[in-house]
């Protein structure tokens, strides 16, 4: 698996994520998901989804996998199998 790092700030307080050891931490179905989740919260031009944060959406799909189910589909439609 390839290495993706993210640069995060700005100066003294530039920092570098490891991308990829967040994907392997969420796994391969989560980590395919992820981008529907994030445009169907909004993406970066809101602030909160129903007076609610990333992390507490993020929390609730976690707690129903039929959501996550559902990301999937989507991100693999053009597939004959889910991951």
């Amino acid at each position: 698996m390839p290495e993706v790092w993210i640069a995060f700030g700005t100066g003294k307080h530039l920092r570098f994520i490891a991308a990829h050891e967040i994907s392997r931490s969420l796994g391969p179905q989560t980590s395919m998901a992820l981008p529907f989740f994030h445009a169907f919260t909004g993406c970066d031009n809101v602030f909160s989804f129903s007076g609610r944060g990333k992390k507490a959406a993020f929390q609730t799909c976690n707690a129903f996998p039929q959501v996550t189910t559902a990301f999937l589909a989507l991100a693999c439609r053009d597939r004959k199998s889910v991951v």
